[in-house]
Order: structure tokens, then sequence, then C-alpha cells
């Protein structure tokens, strides 16, 4: 035993063992020390690492935020704060986007004095009229310019002659009233009569003006190669440079004016302010007569009640022919609806007016109309042939048929009275001064607003109206064909593809239907700019060769249909261009927004726009809505932009229901 070799581990004592303390115990001790120490390093590391990393992923988003490109040109600048301005950002977008975009747009845009409305489209229209009318201002030197242009210069330059124009008074009114073969004075007041109808092509010849009914010639719908006749519902469109928004909302008016059959024995105020124009405008012209003409008998039949007789009468067959079109503008014929029996010869057409007016009345003598017309249109065109080859398309049969009868009811001295004045009232506005106050008084009760348009802009009007071409040559850049058409085009292409895609991807359509789509989209031609040939002096001078010194929702359909289809088409072309480019600059102050969002916000600024509410009771008989209805139906039509804005199912911009035809 005594040689028994001993545990190394084993425990020596010397003495009492009482106090003694085992050595394994101690050594147990700062091993469990050592672990707890060492789980400590472990979850400090992992905290510093966590901080690291935090840091580190803070800083990458620092940096990425103050990375983002921002563009900070002249043109962003000033489109952010066009729209900053416009915005109100207290509304919910996914409420009400128009008020979210335009809020605040009648406060900083308000209507002129002179207008209706005021618009994001009015507003860019009134800068360039400001733009060529200082253009046209600028002294030319005919060494420097092509004529053409020397030609706008000299038209300005007599638009503002107000002192000549007052001089001449109604001279130009008596030449062109000459030039039409008209009277100075009213037919019926003279007793002289000429051929109505040849007056009416004359006037369709030199003016292009349409009177009792529409005529044009036009590509045949059925057949591209070739050119027909087409007799329709009457234009009513001014010949002369006018401010075109203010003639939609008199025509507007006059037709609201003339739905009645007859005229009521008390007269609106609307009435009564065109019973009082009509009537100081022929006193005016009668008075002011050659002297062979204006007899001392014209002069106090004026001052009685002769002319409010003669008045009544011009009103009457106006209220007739204003109460037809409006009855069978629904009659009228589509493309889709054409068929053979729309197509005709002249005395077909003929026959069945006659038969029409001897239906309704036998007393009645039907008058030859429709081929004396044509052929004097075409006086001179030895190609025409009305008896075998050269049918007519008749646009509304129904309408021409009542045209027919107002001509058989009415004596030929007062259709051709009627005539005199319809080309008296598109002249007066461009007449004398007289005329011109005569003309502003009635329209300022009619429009409730105030006509003190500058004169030099509307001779600037006048002038880019009559002579386009030659205002470009000073108004446009000649280097924009080097600088923009290429991204114009890449623009055009997207949009052509993003539409062939929408196409594809309808389920409406058949495919021989999608085909033809497909390939009338492919061969449509795009217009940039300008013509190439604009900077050409010798093509540009023969260019003016010959020139001498509640909505109705049936109603805004096609509107709509157009906008809806057009805004998938600009979100799609913009994701292809964002493919090839990627992401474009912010705008300045909107960092917080995203592209797609950026994108509504400016289609929706386009819109922005301020009106009375006379104007907005006008808008009930316009093709195109409001701009608030037009977009806020557009925009709740759209996926991506409730996807953009985050708009909830249900909300007033996202309706769960939507109408996607294209």
């Amino acid at each position: 035993m005594n040689n028994e070799r001993k545990d190394d581990r084993s425990v020596y004592s010397v003495g009492s063992q009482n106090n003694l303390v085992p050595i394994k115990s101690r050594q147990t001790f700062f091993k469990r020390r050592t672990q707890i120490s060492n789980l400590l390093v472990i979850i400090l590391c992992f905290l510093v690492g966590s901080l690291c990393i935090a840091v580190v992923v803070l800083a990458v988003l620092y940096m990425c935020s103050s990375m983002v490109k921002i563009c900070d040109t002249e043109d962003c600048v000033r489109i952010a704060a066009s729209l900053k301005e416009s915005m109100n950002v207290s509304v919910d977008p996914c409420d009400d986007f128009y008020h979210y975009a335009c809020g605040r747009w009648p406060q900083e845009h308000p209507i002129p004095d002179s207008s209706l409305t005021n618009s994001w489209f009015s507003e860019r229209s009134d800068r360039v009229s400001r733009k060529i009318r200082d253009l046209l201002k600028v002294n030319m030197s005919e060494s420097n310019v092509p004529w053409a242009v020397m030609q706008a210069k000299t038209l300005f330059t007599s638009c503002m002659d107000v002192h000549t124009m007052n001089e001449l008074s109604l001279s130009p009114l008596f030449d062109l009233l000459e030039m039409l073969n008209l009277p100075t004075i009213p037919a019926i007041l003279t007793n002289k009569t000429t051929n109505y109808i040849e007056l009416l092509a004359r006037i369709e010849r030199i003016l292009g003006y349409d009177i009792f009914f529409g005529f044009d010639v036009m590509t045949d719908p059925r057949n591209k190669s070739k050119n027909v006749i087409f007799i329709h519902l009457p234009d009513h469109t001014n010949p002369f440079p006018t401010n075109k928004e203010l003639e939609k909302r008199l025509q507007t008016i006059k037709s609201r004016l003339r739905k009645l059959d007859d005229l009521e024995d008390m007269l609106s105020e609307n009435e009564d302010a065109e019973f009082t124009y009509m009537s100081d405008v022929i006193r005016h012209v009668i008075t002011n007569g050659t002297v062979s003409e204006c007899t001392l008998e014209m002069e106090s039949m004026i001052d009685n009640d002769d002319l409010k007789e003669f008045v009544e009468m011009l009103y009457n067959i106006s209220n007739l022919s204003y109460y037809l079109v409006y009855a069978d503008r629904n009659q009228s014929i589509t493309i889709e609806d054409l068929t053979d029996n729309d197509y005709m010869l002249v005395d077909t057409l003929q026959k069945l007016t006659d038969e029409y007016i001897m239906d309704t009345n036998s007393s009645f003598i039907p008058k030859p109309i429709w081929r004396p017309f044509i052929e004097s249109v075409f006086e001179g065109v030895a190609t025409l042939d009305l008896d075998n080859k050269d049918k007519v398309l008749i646009g509304n049969l129904d309408y021409l048929k009542h045209v027919a009868l107002i001509f058989a009811s009415f004596e030929e001295q007062a259709l051709e009275s009627y005539i005199w004045w319809s080309v008296v009232d598109i002249v007066a506005p461009h007449s004398s001064e007289k005329l011109r106050n005569i003309w502003n008084e009635y329209v300022n009760k009619l429009t409730e607003v105030e006509i003190g348009e500058s004169k030099s802009l509307v001779c600037a009007s006048v002038v880019n109206e009559l002579m386009g071409m030659a205002v470009s040559w000073l108004f446009v850049d000649p280097t924009f064909h080097n600088n923009k058409v290429n991204k114009v085009v890449e623009m055009l292409e997207d949009i052509r593809e993003a539409f062939a895609s929408l196409v594809i991807k309808t389920d409406w359509m058949d495919q021989s239907t999608k085909t033809a789509t497909l390939e009338k989209s492919r061969k449509m031609a795009s217009e940039i700019g300008f013509p190439t040939w604009l900077f050409n002096e010798e093509k540009l001078n023969e260019y003016y060769e010959g020139v001498d010194n509640y909505i109705d929702g049936e109603l805004t359909l096609g509107e709509n249909i157009a906008d809806n289809g057009g805004l998938r088409e600009a979100v799609a072309a913009y994701k292809r261009w964002k493919a090839r480019h990627g992401q474009e600059p912010l705008l300045p102050g909107f960092t917080q927004f995203t592209h797609e969002q950026l994108l509504f916000l400016s289609f929706a600024h386009l819109w922005c726009e301020s009106y009375t509410a006379a104007s907005l009771k006008w808008m009930l008989e316009d093709s195109h809505c409001p701009g608030h209805v037009r977009l806020q139906a557009v925009l709740k039509n759209s996926k991506e932009f409730s996807a953009a804005w985050k708009c909830p199912v249900g909300s007033n911009m996202n309706p769960s229901k939507k109408c996607h035809l294209w």
C-alpha cells in the first residue's frame, strides 16, 4: 500500500482540515467567472456590431437620399413652381385629386376681365400671342427676311392702323358685298332680286361660309383614293379670324334662343339684346349706304315699325334654321352607318326634297336648288359630271328636306335679305368703329364679359391665323430640329408602341379589326415642330404666292373615351422610356414624390382652370367636360393612378368598378 501511487489530484492536509478549501472547488469558481466574462464579451461584440451595421445603413441611406438627382434647370424650376403654387396639399389626393393638384389655381390665376375662363392652356396661348406681337413689332428689312414675312408684318401694321380703318368706315364692307354680288341695301327694301341659290354658292366659294346648309369636298370615307361632294348640316364657323372660344359661346347662346318653334310675345333678355343688335347694325348700314340706294324713304323706314318687322322676319328665318339644326343633329350619318343610299345623284336629291315639299303643302312650288348650287360653286370646272359619275354624299337627308321647305315657304327677297344679313353679321366685328362698338355691347350683354382685349394682341392673333407659316419663321428656333426633335420622335414612338400593346390586349376586337387598327397606327405620319422647308425662303414665299396687301355624357362620350385611352398610353409609354433611360431627375421641392406620382400630378396640372358661373352653364352643351370633371373621370378609371398614390379600394378616386375600353 505504501508503494501505491497517489492520484495527482489528491488533497494533502497538515493538521486540522476544518478550515481548508478544496483546490478543486476554487478552479471551478474561476472557470465559471471566465464563462460569464466570455458571454458578456460576445454580447458586447454583438451590440457593437449591430450598432456599426446600423450606422453603416443610416449612412448609406443618407448618402442615397443626398445623391437623388434633382433637375435644377430654369425650365424645371419654373415647372416646379407652377405645380407648387396650384396645389392644395391639405386635400386628400385619394378623395379629390383635382382639388389636390389645382385647389389654389383660381387664387393664383384669376380670370381676366375680358375672358370667360382661365386655364393652363389659355395662359400658354396668351403667352404665345404676346411673343408673336412683340416679334411683329420689330422693325424689319426686306433684305433680311423673306417676302412672306414682310407680308405678315404689313398685315399686322394695317390691322393696327385704327385711324385709316375709321376713315374707310363701311367701304370695305360694301366692297365685300359687291364681290359677293350682294346689294348694299337688303333686297327686300329695294325690291331688287337676284338668284339667291347663286348667292349662296358664291359665298361658299369665296368665303367658305355655310348659311343654310354645309358644303365640302372631302375624301370619300368608303374609298380613300377619291374625293366626294358632301352636303350636310351648316357649320356656322366664322370665316374671318375670331376668338374661337368666344365664337363657340355665342353660337351656344344663339342655339338656345332658337329652340322654340315660334317667337314668344315676351322676349327674353338675351333675345332683346339680339334684336337691338340687329336693328342697330342694319340702321347704321342703311344710313351709310350709297346715295342712289339709300333714299329718304328708307331713312324714314328705320325709325318706324317697318324696321322691327324686317328684323323679326330675319330672326324668324334664323330661328327656323337653328331649330332644325338642333332637332336634326342626331340624325346625321356616321362613317360606320354609311350605305349606298347615302350616295346619290344630285337630281335624285332634288326629287326627294321636291316630294317632301309637295307632301307637306301642295300649294308650295319647289325650286331648283342642288344642281344650280353645285354647278355655280364649280363654275369653270370642266370635269364635273353630275349626270352620271359625280354622286353627292348626303349627311342628313331630313335636314336638307327641311331646308328645301324653308326655301319654298319664304319669298326670294326675304331669303336674299337673310343672306345679306348673314354676311353683314360676320363682318361687323371687323368693320367700322361704330359697328365694332355695337357688336361689343351686344357680346357684353350676352356673355356678361367685358370685351376689351388689347388691339395689338387681336392683330397678332389675326396675323397668326392667316399667315401662320410666316409667323413661324420669326417665332421658332432654327436649332429645334437638332436639339429636341429626336426626343419628341422617341416619345411618339413610345406612345405608338403603347397603343399597339393596348390594342393587342383588348378582348372586344376581333383579330381582323386589331390587324387593321395596328396597320393604320403604323402608317400614321407625325408632324413635329414645323416643316423643314420653313427656312427655305423660296418655298416659304411660294406657300403664300397670290396673297395680296351637367354634363351630357353622350355628348362628351367621344372625348372621355379618348382621355381614358390617352392616359393609359401615356403611362405605358413612360414605362417604356424609363426602362431604357432609367430614373429621371426629380423636380426641386418634390423629392418626397415618386416619379409616377409626378406624372399624374403634371397631367392634372394641365386641367387646372377657373370659370364664371355663366360659362359653366354653357359647358352643358360642349363636347368637352369641364377640366375638373374631365380629370376626375379619367383618374378614377386608372389602376396605375390608384397604385401610385396608394388610394384604398372604395375611396373616391379608386372606385371598385372601372371602365377600360383601350
